[in-house]
């Protein structure tokens, strides 16, 4: 189990993280905030890579900056941005990121072409890298953070780039993986997390505003979500007056739908909550998916 312990983290005398308690168990997770809300920072953390002001990290009850090598070992990390070679090849890069892994001989080659395959690279495996387009580079990625079968996976916006299709095969692969490892998905993309997540994780200005079983964080946003259609010349009253998720054209109408704690307009009726409901109800935004 990887468990984070009042954790605070400050950057250039900015309060980054503060008071960060989390567990980790088996399964997925979906750590979900907006753009500056921490999530890389915490990220980083997880994988030791910062060293952190005050609390504690825990991998089986160990603090992973006393474990080293061993928390390494079982840990698979894709960042937002990964360094490669570009003349090497997608084998190249794996055989050389799987030697500093620790892997060698035939484990390291079908556990390559495995990967390669899994991850729709294996046609274009002896292309070089600085051909590849980025959602083939972030599949790369992919396939460099699961090289060692890691017990905890930890992703950093795994789906940039990446096609509807090539996002829908990831998400069923990170799900299968996640039946018996540890997943940590870090996102602002709701779909990426929203059907296989254990548990959800929103953070906000550096502090964890909820975390839980989806079910349970919807219902505390139950009641506050409407769907109406209204004329089209009061969509900027509307847009105004509540935080809009969705417009849909009708014609001469609109279909708009709402989150609101206050009594709305009877044209209104409630309807039930979604993730991207609980995001935009946090976040005062709307997801990229949405």
């Amino acid at each position: 189990m990887l468990e984070v312990r009042n954790l605070f983290k400050a950057l250039n005398g900015n309060e980054i993280l503060k008071t960060i308690n989390l567990q980790f168990e088996t399964g997925v997770y979906g750590l979900l905030g907006a753009n500056g809300a921490g999530k890389t920072t915490l990220i980083k953390c997880l994988c030791n890579l910062y060293e952190i002001d005050s609390g504690s990290i825990l991998y089986n009850g160990i603090q992973i900056n006393h474990l080293k090598n061993n928390y390494f070992n079982s840990l698979g990390y894709l960042p937002q941005n990964f360094g490669y070679y570009q003349d090497f090849t997608a084998y190249d890069f794996l055989s050389y990121t799987g030697v500093l892994k620790g892997l060698e001989g035939k484990k390291l080659e079908h556990r390559i072409e495995y990967l390669l395959k899994e991850l729709g690279l294996y046609e274009k495996k002896n292309i070089r890298l600085k051909l590849y387009s980025g959602g083939m580079l972030r599949r790369v990625g992919i396939a460099q953070a699961l090289l060692n079968e890691p017990e905890i996976l930890i992703l950093d916006e795994p789906t940039a780039g990446l096609d509807p299709k090539e996002r829908i095969h990831l998400k069923n692969l990170l799900n299968q993986y996640g039946e018996k490892h540890t997943v940590i998905i870090s996102t602002h993309i709701v779909s990426d997390v929203e059907d296989i997540s254990k548990a959800i994780i929103l953070l906000k200005k550096g502090e964890i505003c909820e975390q839980g079983d989806l079910d349970v964080l919807l219902k505390k946003i139950e009641g506050f979500v409407y769907e109406g259609t209204v004329p089209k010349t009061q969509l900027d009253y509307f847009m105004n007056k509540y935080r809009v998720r969705n417009v849909y054209d009708l014609g001469n109408t609109i279909r708009i739908r709402i989150i609101t704690k206050d009594n709305v307009e009877k044209c209104f009726v409630p309807i039930e909550a979604t993730l991207n409901d609980l995001y935009l109800y946090y976040f005062d935004e709307v997801s990229e998916d949405d």
